[in-house]
């Protein structure tokens, strides 16, 4: 693979790349609704959750057996 600045075009072809970044983009707007940091936010606010479950479960089972 050369430095020339042409190494994608060679690997995917030729002027095939803007087909290939266009197909994952779709499939990321697709599976990704609210795009990838809304996502992360949604899933993060989850496990804030999940995480608070599961200190009060510890705390719960400390506190029974004192």
């Amino acid at each position: 693979m050369g430095r020339d600045g042409h190494t994608l075009d060679r690997v995917a072809d030729g002027p095939r790349w803007p087909l290939i970044f266009g197909i994952v983009f779709i499939l990321i707007v697709l599976f990704v609704p609210y795009g990838l940091i809304g996502t992360w936010r949604l899933r993060g606010t989850s496990w804030k959750q999940q995480w608070r479950e599961r200190v009060r479960q510890v705390r719960n089972l400390l506190s029974a057996n004192r």
